[in-house]
């Protein structure tokens, strides 16, 4: 049995939050409550709690740290090792959405929770390796030259 969404109790999560979301939902919602403009409001209350803006002075101090944490920032390698042909099609848009089109292909992925997820639903087709971002091999050149 698929999982009910409760929507009055997400509007009132969202209600209770945000303003500027309860002002746009107001003026899309006029009697009934739609789902999908709800998820969404949902799903941008969730971004804009989560990440916050760095201010110019912040992120003039934090510039010349980013590097070395960026080539620290552990990631997956995911290498497609078997083949998704018969198994069911979320399966496949799984590999779709981690970027594996075909057999022995690889792919670096940050470590975050919804790749994380997304490896767990096909495990059984990928081998995964932990990385840091300097182990990532670079781009090849184009094999030609604009002059």
């Amino acid at each position: 049995m698929p999982r009910r969404w409760n929507v009055a109790a997400t509007c009132r999560i969202i209600l209770s939050k945000s303003a500027h979301l309860r002002a746009c939902i107001a003026d899309k919602l006029p009697g009934k409550s739609n789902s999908v403009m709800l998820r969404s409001a949902v799903c941008t209350l969730r971004r804009s709690s989560t990440v916050a803006a760095p201010t110019a002075k912040t992120a003039a101090n934090s510039a010349p740290m980013a590097a070395p944490q960026a080539a620290q920032e552990p990631m997956f390698k995911v290498t497609l090792t078997r083949s998704p042909i018969g198994l069911p099609e979320r399966t496949k848009l799984s590999l779709k959405t981690l970027g594996l089109k075909k057999r022995m292909q690889t792919v670096y992925k940050p470590h975050r929770p919804e790749f994380a997820g997304m490896i767990l639903k096909v495990k059984e087709l990928v081998t995964v390796e932990n990385v840091t971002a300097k182990d990532v091999p670079r781009k090849p050149a184009a094999g030609f030259e604009i002059i």
